[in-house]
């Protein structure tokens, strides 16, 4: 959001959230201060600053994320992604803190690669041409990993109540879906389908996985292969110019 609920609004959100409804939360960096009233009482809230991890090819805010073993169970989408090596591109995304005493269930479903450092980044805002550092005593501290897509859930009556919130709004954008970067394996549209699958309760998008097929195996030995080479450029041929003489030979005689 570019701007805070008012009160009114912010009585109507809260009070479809407490009668169950699902509902997607995006947010983005810079709007930490209008967003986090908002997933306040879900126990969540939106880091200061931006992530960053420096990299030799990228901009340092542009994230990609890696769906977690958790994330894998809970929507299928995100185990094909995890098996693939499939990413979530994040091009500016702030980190995501939370407890679990709001009576969520949380799941992380995307968090940053490990292997590379990362932080949340106060001071710096010119990605393009400056450097950016850990100043610790700014506020900046080290995230290992930074979690950047969270999914809660919990009952409410009869009801699961579903809810996924994304420390960036970029990257469920038709931009970021389309574009194409080198070396980039990235799987957003995925994500999306994975989320809305899961919130409506495997109803949308529809289901059309089928069962994997069972492997069929051929094993040729040597003489075998010899066998398969003869037939194929010996006897196949011979079989075909035999079959096409006496086509020929049919119709000159009609």
């Amino acid at each position: 959001m570019r701007i805070a609920l008012n009160p009114i609004e912010k009585e109507n959100l809260d009070k479809y959230i407490a009668q169950g409804g699902n509902l997607l939360i995006a947010g983005e960096p810079g709007r930490q201060e209008q967003m986090n009233p908002v997933v306040a009482n879900l126990g969540v809230e939106f880091m200061p600053g931006r992530v960053v991890m420096p990299s030799e090819n990228f901009p340092s805010d542009f994230i990609r994320a890696v769906p977690t073993a958790s994330g894998a169970k809970m929507m299928y989408q995100l185990n094909m992604m995890l098996n693939r090596d499939y990413l979530l591109t994040m091009p500016g995304t702030t980190a995501l803190k939370y407890t679990e005493d709001k009576g969520f269930k949380v799941t992380e479903l995307f968090v940053t690669d490990t292997s590379a450092t990362a932080w949340n980044e106060i001071e710096t805002t010119n990605f393009t041409d400056d450097t950016v550092t850990l100043n610790k005593a700014v506020g900046e501290s080290l995230l290992n990993p930074a979690v950047t897509a969270i999914a809660l859930n919990r009952n409410v009556g009869e009801k699961e109540q579903k809810i996924v919130i994304l420390g960036d709004a970029d990257c469920i954008s038709n931009g970021e879906i389309s574009i194409f970067r080198s070396e980039v394996k990235a799987a957003n549209y995925n994500f999306i389908m994975g989320a809305f699958f899961w919130m409506s309760n495997d109803q949308v998008p529809v289901d059309v996985r089928r069962p994997t097929p069972k492997d069929r195996s051929i094993n040729l030995g040597t003489s075998g292969m010899k066998a398969t080479r003869w037939i194929l450029i010996g006897l196949l041929p011979f079989l075909m110019i035999i079959l096409y003489t006496l086509i020929w030979i049919r119709r000159r005689g009609r």
